[in-house]
């Protein structure tokens, strides 16, 4: 790779919550194995969220990758109608993959699968026949921890790890609402893994963020209610500034 990874750690001591900062020093660092890679995103945003450092490398290596999208998003903010904040978000989506280098020259493929947001425990066994349909043993499943606090993300977590018992994928779990939410030091034997990004993926993830207006700026779109929120304070986006992604490895 032309650019070399950046260092990651005292800007991230910087940016954690104290108790995931000693967990997370002793992650290994990887590279991402070069096969085909499957993402399983509860909503629009948490591929940038989740992994938007790893789909960006994959892309550019040309690695191919599947995108999951299983909601639209669209209760992100109560009180507001659904149907046209769901064609935002799906619209911000789009926008966020083509800056994480997803394009019509890419191997990138996104499948929508529609299931109701707030609700994917309903359709849990559902999605992970879906998932298991899709990957095999050769390729990387990569979905939310199945302790990522939010109810969504945690029923695509479990999802995954079930599909991955039947067709053994390579098995990742993502960390976005845990390190606000969740005390690591409940969960014993985390197998963690780092993935350090260089400047040009920082850049894309960054870029892939900023395409997601509606869960960070009240004042844009369907989002410019009185009164309305942004789901992604700065607090929590100060994460995404320091040049690495976490996983725990499920097998």
């Amino acid at each position: 790779m032309a650019e070399a990874i950046a260092e990651p750690g005292e800007e991230l001591a910087r940016t954690l919550p104290a108790p995931w900062a000693p967990v997370l020093a002793a992650a290994t660092p990887i590279e991402i194995p070069a096969r085909r890679t499957v993402v399983v995103v509860p909503h629009p945003d948490d591929e940038v969220l989740l992994s938007g450092g790893l789909i960006a490398r994959q892309l550019r290596r040309r690695v191919p990758v599947v995108v999951v999208a299983v909601t639209a998003g669209e209760a992100a903010y109560p009180g507001l109608a659904q149907g046209p904040l769901a064609a935002q978000r799906r619209g911000e989506q789009v926008r966020a993959l083509q800056a994480l280098g997803a394009t019509s020259r890419s191997p990138f493929r996104l499948r929508r699968l529609e299931i109701p947001d707030g609700m994917v425990a309903a359709h849990e066994g559902g999605l992970a026949d879906e998932l298991a349909a899709l990957v095999g043993p050769d390729d990387l499943l990569v979905a939310p921890w199945i302790h990522d606090w939010h109810p969504d993300h945690e029923a695509c977590g479990r999802a995954a790890v079930a599909a991955a018992a039947h067709r053994h994928p390579l098995c990742w779990g993502g960390l976005f609402w845990a390190y606000h939410r969740v005390d690591p030091t409940a969960h014993r034997q985390l197998a963690l893994v780092s993935l350090a990004l260089d400047a040009t993926e920082l850049r894309r993830r960054n870029d892939a963020v900023a395409a997601h207006r509606s869960q960070w700026d009240r004042h844009v779109g369907t989002v410019g209610t009185a009164g309305t929120d942004p789901v992604l304070t700065p607090d929590l986006l100060d994460l995404l500034q320091a040049p690495v992604e976490h996983y725990v490895v499920a097998s």
